[in-house]
């Protein structure tokens, strides 16, 4: 058996992480989201801290997780896209 493309990310996303496997990528979000647009600062907030991502600093968050293009996504579809940093760092 193997898991689907649609389980794969709802593993990711809720279940438990095997950093044994962990790619040695960091995942690093930076965003300077303006006050005007609060309620969506606290959805990404919200949606990083549900995905397991760790807060560094109030606006920088890490993850061994490799969730990338779903951040992204989230970031178009909440329209702040110009105000997110995603990145990938081996270091």
């Amino acid at each position: 058996m193997k898991l689907s493309d649609a389980g794969r990310d709802w593993v990711l996303k809720h279940g438990q992480y095997d950093e044994e496997k962990w790619d040695g990528v960091w995942r690093l979000v930076i965003f300077d989201i303006p006050e005007s647009h609060k309620k969506v600062r606290e959805t990404l907030r919200r949606r990083l801290k549900e995905w397991g991502f760790v807060v560094w600093q109030k606006s920088v968050w890490a993850s061994k997780k490799p969730l990338t293009e779903e951040i992204r996504k989230l970031a178009r579809d909440l329209k702040i896209e110009n105000w997110v940093m995603v990145i990938e760092s081996s270091n």
